[in-house]
């Protein structure tokens, strides 16, 4: 089964706003290729998003720092990430 590889991203943190924003590229775990349309979002919220055709996405959301980042994809393993950490 393939695997998504990883997540490459920038967090991006905005004390006034209370907001972030999350971007990066999603990326097959053999092939290296970029994931188009894959789909992202974060558990136990509303926020959510998927890759555009050249596999880079922009999440908006607001602080959720003990949440995780749920990436899935049709014929690929499923990956979820903390966001604790970023």
């Amino acid at each position: 089964m393939r695997f998504i590889l990883g997540v490459f991203w920038v967090l991006i943190n905005f004390q006034t706003l209370n907001a972030q924003i999350l971007y990066g590229t999603i990326s097959d775990s053999l092939s290296k290729k970029t994931l188009a349309y894959a789909n992202l979002s974060v558990l136990n919220s509303k926020y959510g998003t998927s890759t555009d055709s050249l596999g880079n996405f922009v999440l908006h959301l607001k602080k959720h720092p003990n949440d995780t980042l749920f990436i899935s994809m049709l014929g690929y393993q499923s990956k979820t990430i903390a966001l604790h950490p970023f």
